[in-house]
């Protein structure tokens, strides 16, 4: 009976434990499903923990191999149940292992020491000192957590996969080190001065990985912010040729107000001369030329009106189909933001479709709501490029001066809480992205 009073406490502990893992991942990413209710992810994962850390004791030990295949098993949840990079989610689910692992050894050696219970006991035996330690463990474990969600929502710069493998290496390197004290503690029957150097060494690891942690953090953080200043450079570079452009075409706009004058100056004298033939025949001349310098989109905001209409007309002077659908009208993003991103876009699509033989073709589109805009652009290809260039790296010699495109396209579209999706299909390589509007 004591014995199995005792197995549902544990359990209780285990589900207590399950449910502080899965709160402490969804406080750092949104869900995946069931967004209107939360609840339900949460209890999926505090049951999929739980099922794990029973597993992970009873099967095959927590401790050494148990530990890989308990981070691989949360890992996997997360990047199916959450949002967000599954690559970004690795290091995130090591910190907290390295956290479970920190508070549970840190507390069997602080009992250990201050009880004069050897380890052995207290990880088997049914004992108060056990039971006192398995709470207190969950608490501290809590805190700790929660803390460390905080730090990461604010402070935490997603690593490289260089960054990543270093952080990779010293979670392993730790682990080894965190089963050899472990062991050594069950194991053997220790003096006073041994448990204080053990705590010691589980102190050294946690300030190691503290460090480690805190120097990647940096360099992630140096490198996001020397990437922010290519974008901006790149950005005030679009800005310039965007005020260029809408001077061009008021420039033009008032050339051609002052042709105006003169061709109803010739329609005029051609009527009186009673010439109808002849001015038929200009009048016929004078639409198609307005034709060729008509605006081909409309749009309330003379940016976008000037970078569209010029990239579009460019497109066709190549031969190149264009396609538009759009809405009036566009508000809650930064201007100068959304005609970076239209430029880029259409930029990569011509530049595409130049190498295409036959027909060529770029079909674009803009819509907005209450809560978003959503822009889509498809291109013929000839063939994939996904295949070859997944990462759609640039293919220009300069790859110092070119290559941003995509990234001006992805970091403005993070700024504004978007994402963008890339696609081939039907011989047609298609972007789109989605900008949620400031509230």
């Amino acid at each position: 009976m004591k014995e199995l009073i005792w197995n549902c406490y544990e359990n209780l502990i285990n589900i207590i434990q399950a449910f502080i893992l899965t709160d402490f991942m969804i406080r750092i990413y949104k869900v995946k499903y069931w967004k209107e209710k939360p609840i339900i992810t949460k209890i999926i994962g505090t049951i999929l923990y739980a099922v794990m850390l029973v597993l992970s004791n009873s099967i095959i030990g927590f401790e050494g191999i148990g530990v890989i295949v308990f981070v691989l098993l949360q890992w996997l949840w997360a990047a199916v149940m959450l949002e967000g990079k599954w690559y970004a989610m690795l290091p995130v689910v090591m910190l907290e292992e390295l956290v479970i692992i920190f508070v549970s050894t840190g507390v069997i050696l602080t009992i250990c020491l201050l009880t004069g219970i050897d380890g052995a006991t207290l990880a088997l035996a049914i004992c108060p000192e056990r039971f006192l330690g398995l709470i207190l463990t969950q608490v501290l474990l809590a805190v700790c957590l929660k803390t460390l969600a905080n730090v990461i929502k604010e402070k935490w710069n997603p690593l490289n996969r260089s960054e990543g493998k270093i952080f990779a290496l010293v979670f392993m390197i730790s682990l080894l080190a965190f089963f050899c004290i472990t062991q050594t503690v069950v194991s053997q029957k220790m003096e006073g001065i041994n448990k204080i150097r053990l705590l010691c060494a589980c102190g050294s690891l946690i300030v190691l990985n503290v460090i480690c942690f805190r120097m990647l953090n940096n360099l992630a953080k140096k490198r996001k912010i020397e990437t922010e200043n290519l974008l901006l450079k790149e950005q005030a570079a679009y800005q310039k040729k965007y005020a260029k452009v809408v001077k061009q075409q008021y420039d033009e706009m008032k050339q051609m107000r002052h042709d105006m004058k003169q061709h109803y100056s010739v329609l005029e004298n051609l009527l009186t001369q009673e010439k109808y033939s002849l001015m038929e025949e200009y009048l016929l001349k004078f639409i198609e030329s307005i034709d060729k310098r008509e605006n081909l989109i409309y749009i309330n905001n003379e940016y976008i009106n000037a970078i569209l209409n010029r990239k579009i007309s460019y497109a066709r002077e190549q031969n190149i189909d264009v396609s538009l659908t759009s809405v009036q009208e566009f508000s809650g993003v930064d201007e100068m933001e959304l005609c970076n991103l239209l430029g880029n876009l259409m930029d990569n699509a011509v530049e595409a479709c130049e190498r295409v033989e036959g027909r060529r073709a770029i079909e674009l589109s803009m819509s907005q709501d209450n809560e978003k805009i959503y822009v889509e652009i498809k291109n013929t290809i000839e063939e994939s490029i996904l295949k070859k260039n997944k990462e759609l790296k640039t293919s220009k010699g300069d790859k110092g001066r070119h290559g941003y495109g995509m990234k001006t396209i992805r970091e403005i579209v993070k700024k504004y809480e978007g994402h963008v999706d890339v696609w081939e299909e039907l011989g047609k390589f298609c972007v789109s992205f989605v900008l949620y509007l400031d509230k």
